[in-house]
């Protein structure tokens, strides 16, 4: 007789904190592509249009 349930994750009881988040670093902020570097021209450019000027 198979067991066709499909499995559950196994419970875990740690502490989450004890492992950083992805929040809790910069990846994903262009900070880790080195050479990117952002001045106020591109700010300037990059502001919506309900910002205004």
């Amino acid at each position: 007789m198979a067991d066709d349930t499909p499995k559950r994750p196994a419970l875990r009881f740690d502490d989450p904190l004890t492992q950083p988040s992805r929040d809790d670093t910069d990846s994903g902020w262009g900070g880790d592509q080195g050479g990117s570097e952002r001045d106020e021209a591109w700010y300037r450019r990059e502001t919506p249009p309900h910002h205004g000027d």
